[in-house]
């Protein structure tokens, strides 16, 4: 019963997420609301994993992918996100987001060649 409550608990934070992304821009740009969200984010992460004593040494190598991808997959993402927001409704962008994973694996599909399987197909 545990795991069901907390399931349901990070349902609804993500289903709020839109919602009060939309609140939140009335008072801040979106550029600005990025950042504290990443910030608090990164806080809150780097603490678990210095409580957990699972924090690993990276190298510069580590360093030099993970900063991209950091931009690309997160700052850019944010970004976008609340940029989105400001020009659409709360349920759209949640139903934009939502159909994300669909496309990702159409365009696999289509410019890497990966298969989409029956599974894959039932899922979405």
């Amino acid at each position: 019963m545990r795991t069901y409550l907390f399931l349901l608990f990070c349902a609804t934070l993500y289903g709020s997420n839109f919602v009060f992304g939309s609140l939140l821009l009335q008072e801040f740009p979106a550029m600005h609301l990025s950042a504290y969200r990443l910030a608090v984010s990164s806080v809150f992460l780097i603490g678990y994993l210095i409580l957990s004593k699972r924090m690993v040494r990276l190298t510069s190598r580590d360093i030099l992918y993970l900063i991209p991808l950091a931009i690309i997959g997160m700052l850019l993402h944010q970004v976008s996100f609340f940029t989105g927001l400001q020009t659409i409704d709360a349920t759209t962008a949640s139903l934009i987001v939502s159909l994300s994973p669909i496309f990702t694996a159409l365009l696999g599909r289509f410019f890497l060649k990966e298969s989409f399987t029956l599974r894959m197909m039932v899922g979405s």
